[in-house]
Order: C-alpha cells, then sequence, then structure tokens
C-alpha cells in the first residue's frame, strides 16, 4: 500500500475553500473528494491534471467539474494557491 501524498494550501486556497463552503457546500464537496482521489491516484483520467504553459509555467492544473480547476505547483509537495472557475484561474495571470 503507497503512503498517502501530503498536501499543502496557501492562505488564499484556504480562504476560497471556506467561502465556497458556505455559499456553494455541494461544490466544496466535490473539491475535498478531488482532492482525496488526487492523494490517491494522482493519475486518475477524472482529474484531467495537466501542466500549465505561457505566465502559469511550472504549474500544474487538475479538474474538479468540467469548469472548475484547482492550481498548484510542486516541489517536495503539491502546494495548493488557487481554485476557481476556468475564466477566474487564468484571467488572473
Amino acid at each position: 500500500m503507497q503512503p498517502i501524498l501530503r498536501l499543502k494550501f496557501s492562505k488564499n486556497f484556504s480562504q476560497k475553500l471556506a467561502k465556497l463552503k458556505k455559499t456553494n457546500p455541494r461544490s466544496a464537496q466535490k473539491v475535498l473528494t478531488k482532492l482525496e482521489l488526487f492523494q490517491q491516484n494522482q493519475k486518475h483520467p477524472s482529474l484531467r491534471l495537466h501542466k500549465l504553459s505561457g505566465n502559469l509555467n511550472n504549474v500544474w492544473s487538475l479538474s474538479v467539474t468540467k469548469d472548475f480547476r484547482l492550481v498548484f505547483t510542486y516541489n517536495n509537495m503539491p502546494y495548493f494557491f488557487n481554485l476557481g472557475t476556468h475564466k477566474e484561474i487564468y484571467k488572473q495571470h
């Protein structure tokens, strides 16, 4: 049995997730479910994990839904720093 992958979260990510839990608990639960799946199997096809390019070079994205993303960098462990819709994530960079 593989050890569970440790994850780190930025303050921004944690605040956005807390807000999502209040405004849209169902979506927040989907985020938590995808994070658990990511910990167990980073290559699971439903995550649609992919490396970004351009201004987001060395950043990775995984899909919660067709339009909702979690983005992270990877050094010693995944560091999740943002979440939101495709438009919200990519308009910032």
